[in-house]
């Protein structure tokens, strides 16, 4: 006859091995999370304002034509190293919006 006591001490001790498993999966990722935050985190103070054309393409969903058009336009600003990347700042980009926003 099987022991019920033995055979629930064997599934909570398999439950337990399970969950921790579970938990040291968990805190890996939540390792990898921190360490994504802290890049962002430090690039932010370093850049502070600035964001790249990558960026402000995704956030705004403009093309990068769009965004030469605003600075020949005179629109937009940007800057850039080398001339290998164009960076703009953020706030001048919500003050563009706002601008739009109030002359509709």
């Amino acid at each position: 006859m099987i022991d019920q006591d033995n055979l629930n001490k064997t599934a909570t001790l398999a439950d337990m091995t399970i969950i921790v498993e579970q938990i040291r999966v968990l805190e890996h990722k939540l390792d990898q999370l921190f360490k994504v935050l802290e890049s962002k985190h430090q690039r932010e103070k370093i850049f502070g304002d600035w964001i790249t054309e990558n960026q402000a393409v995704e956030l705004t969903n403009l093309s990068k034509s769009t965004f030469l058009i605003l600075r020949k336009e005179g629109k937009l600003t940007s800057s850039s190293i080398s001339g290998k990347a164009n960076f703009y700042r953020l706030s001048q980009i919500k003050e563009l919006l706002e601008e739009n926003e109030k002359n509709r």
